[in-house]
């Protein structure tokens, strides 16, 4: 049962249970944060080693890797957002839609629903009208039931790209705030998250269980899947823009330190971080 019906009384029941906006604020400002693990990719193996590792959220987005580097994606992502956003007809906002699920490599089950719109004429509508919601400071998610408007790993990637404030929520992202909630708050605190629904497990396709356990335990009980990846992506588009705000008044350079023109570009390297942080999770 959710308790809280805005952004305000969420971000006030977090902080009640303590400051962890503040501590991932300082992380955003340039913090030292290490983390390490096994990579896969065999082309970073090849260039970098066979260990991934940061000692910030910055080195985390420099040493991101999503079949080539951040550089690589952003460049595809400025132009599918450009296209998405800019979508005027329904044949445009399948287009790149389906480009966007092209370059994210997931398709499973969120195709049918986007040629479903399609064919409804309201693909462009419901994205438009799945932004808003997400972007909202409001709670209100009556709307994702998975059939009016749905979500998962796909479509919040088109989501994301036809918004300027809410990111891509998959389970990398997630493991990564539950792997800094962990390391921040201690066993009593963490108890008291799991009642405020603020965070999930990540999944992964391996049965090493990278994104979900933290030296053999499982910390949050929810998985995050399709029927609350609505609830996770609205909740930690909240803590992040509450945490950048932070990160702001921490550094007033905040841009030029991410090498970023704008918020926007500042959340996408935030989104980027965590991405890479959140591939494996195992050794806390």
């Amino acid at each position: 049962m959710i308790s809280y019906k805005n952004k305000e009384d969420f971000l006030e029941q977090l902080s009640n249970i303590g400051g962890y906006v503040e501590y991932l604020g300082e992380l955003i400002a340039g913090g030292r944060f290490n983390h390490s693990y096994g990579i896969e990719f065999r082309k970073w193996k090849k260039e970098n080693g066979p260990e991934w590792n940061c000692s910030s959220l910055l080195q985390a987005k420099e040493n991101y890797w999503w079949h080539g580097s951040f550089e690589v994606n952003q460049k595809k992502l400025n132009v599918l957002s450009d296209g998405i956003i800019n979508s005027s007809s329904e044949c445009d906002a399948l287009y790149w839609s389906m480009r966007i699920l092209e370059w994210g490599d997931v398709y499973k089950g969120c195709t049918g629903y986007i040629l479903n719109k399609f064919e409804k004429k309201s693909l462009c509508q419901d994205i438009k009208s799945a932004v808003d919601l997400l972007e909202s400071d409001n709670y209100d998610l009556k709307r994702f039931d998975q059939n009016d408007l749905r979500m998962d790993s796909g479509l919040t990637k088109i989501y994301s790209l036809a918004s300027k404030k809410s990111i891509i929520l998959d389970s990398r992202v997630v493991a990564s705030l539950s792997l800094i909630a962990c390391r921040f708050f201690n066993e009593d605190s963490l108890d008291k998250l799991k009642k405020l629904s603020a965070f999930a497990c990540g999944t992964s396709n391996s049965s090493e269980k990278k994104r979900s356990q933290i030296r053999g335990v499982k910390i949050f009980s929810p998985y995050l899947k399709p029927e609350n990846q609505a609830h996770y992506n609205l909740v930690t588009n909240w803590i992040l823009e509450a945490a950048i705000i932070v990160a702001k008044q921490k550094n007033n350079q905040l841009l030029g330190y991410w090498s970023v023109k704008n918020d926007t570009g500042l959340l996408r390297s935030v989104e980027s971080a965590l991405f890479m942080v959140g591939s494996d999770i195992s050794r806390g």
